[in-house]
Order: C-alpha cells, then sequence, then structure tokens
C-alpha cells in the first residue's frame, strides 16, 4: 500500500490523480456509448409525430362540423410551428455514416413529406376548400410518423 496513502490516511496524489482518470474514462465511454445521435433523432420523430397526428385530428374534426374552424386553424399552425423545430433539430444533428444517417435520412423525408402535407393542408383550410382529401393526406402522413417514430423510439 505504500505510495496509496498520505501519513494522514488520505489517498496520496497519485492515488487521487488515477481515480479522477477512471472517472473520467468511464464517463467518456458512457457519453460514447449513449447511442450517439440516435436519441435525438428519435426525439424527432416522436415530437413530428404528435405534430402530424395533432394536425390530422383537428382536420378531422373540422372536416366533421365538430370543431370551430379557428380552432383548427391555430392547431393546424401550431404543428406548422413544432414541424418547423423538429426540421431545425435534425438540420443541427451531427450523424455518423451508418445507421445514424440512415435515420436522421429517413426521419427528414419524413419531415419533408410531413410539411408539404400541413402546408396543402393551411392552403386548403385558408380557401376554405373541402378538407376531405386533405384529411386522408394527413392521415397516410401520420400513418407514415407513426410508423416512423415506432421504429426510432427507445423502448420503454
Amino acid at each position: 500500500m505504500r505510495g496509496r496513502t498520505s501519513a494522514r490516511g488520505r489517498p496520496s496524489a497519485r492515488a487521487r490523480l488515477g481515480a479522477v482518470a477512471v472517472v473520467i474514462a468511464v464517463v467518456a465511454c458512457l457519453s460514447g456509448c449513449s447511442g450517439g445521435a440516435i436519441p435525438t433523432i428519435a426525439a424527432a420523430t416522436v415530437q413530428l409525430d404528435a405534430a402530424v397526428q395533432t394536425a390530422s385530428l383537428a382536420l378531422q374534426q373540422a372536416d366533421a362540423d365538430i370543431t370551430f374552424m379557428p380552432v383548427a386553424e391555430t392547431t393546424l399552425e401550431n404543428a406548422i410551428t413544432e414541424v418547423d423545430d423538429v426540421s431545425t433539430q435534425l438540420s443541427e444533428t451531427p450523424v455518423q455514416a451508418g445507421r445514424e444517417a440512415d435515420a436522421k435520412r429517413e426521419a427528414t423525408t419524413a419531415l419533408q413529406d410531413a410539411a408539404a402535407a400541413l402546408d396543402d393542408a393551411r392552403t386548403t383550410l385558408r380557401a376554405g376548400e373541402d378538407l376531405h382529401d386533405t384529411v386522408q393526406q394527413l392521415q397516410e402522413t401520420a400513418k407514415r410518423t407513426a410508423e416512423l417514430r415506432e421504429r426510432w423510439e427507445p423502448s420503454s
């Protein structure tokens, strides 16, 4: 035990330095093993799916005259804002080749489809046109975003 404790029974500077090195190595390993960009992309897919599902539901209710148009418009605008946030989040997420790049590419494609569907919905809603086709388009988009979320969302 010589060299590991001081005269007062405390660990020596060398022992403390070794312990610090071990802690740093463990933290580095844990942070490196946390999944990289996948958790961020998974969170983005959850947020994207929630936005599309909410917009889809609001337009279904508007089409069935269950809700007021201002409510549907506000809900749709909020969904568009959420999708914009997801777009920023994904664009700022660096990825490595392989699984991370595939996940980001898949999420980005779904994001672009969702943004287009929501934009079409906004145009239709503002024009006061029939919502039936728009509702169907949003339901199809919502189905795809739900499948994406299920694929990348960490299991509970």
